[in-house]
């Protein structure tokens, strides 16, 4: 079962009105968990991509209607719609800087996507809100040996390096 934690309780309905008709239309779905969940950190916050078991992302966050551009939705898509594909709205980070978009285009309208800033790519992560929502899973560290992991390259502050040197942490 997920939990939230909001971060914003206040929903501007007005705002909400706004958005959309500069936007397009939301889904009514995803107006619901909007009302609900505005802003909202989720717990757990795994997604598998392609139902791999070594491809999964970390939800960080949900955008929402806010004052505080980094989790207002329309800011962000503001943002990030010239780097997104047409007619994807953003509406949650990822950890290591993806983002869980939702699409208005009619072709998949209401589907959510996940869109790796890396290279662009984009993959189908649930045909609508509550079939996302669905596929959110418990981080598993019995599962994460982490065998997978290399260290490419090791770089240290060299403030905090002496700081080290003098016992001080």
């Amino acid at each position: 079962m997920i939990h939230f934690q909001s971060r914003k309780k206040d929903f501007n309905y007005v705002l909400l009105e706004k958005y959309q008709k500069k936007i397009g239309a939301f889904p009514q779905q995803y107006i619901e968990f909007l009302k609900e969940y505005n802003c909202g950190v989720p717990e757990p916050n795994i997604i598998k991509i392609n139902n791999d078991e070594d491809n999964q992302i970390s939800i960080q966050y949900f955008l929402g209607i806010s004052k505080n551009k980094k989790e207002d939705i329309f800011s962000q898509y503001k943002f990030w719609k010239k780097y997104l594909p047409n007619g994807f709205l953003p509406i949650a980070y990822t950890e290591g800087g993806g983002l869980v978009c939702l699409s208005l285009n009619r072709s998949n309208f209401g589907a959510v996507h996940f869109w790796d800033h890396d290279d662009e790519s984009v993959v189908e992560i649930g045909t609508d809100i509550d079939a996302f929502l669905h596929h959110i899973l418990e981080y598993d560290a019995e599962k994460d040996d982490g065998e997978d992991l290399v260290i490419e390259e090791e770089w240290v502050d060299p403030e905090f390096q002496k700081l080290i040197k003098k016992g001080r942490i």
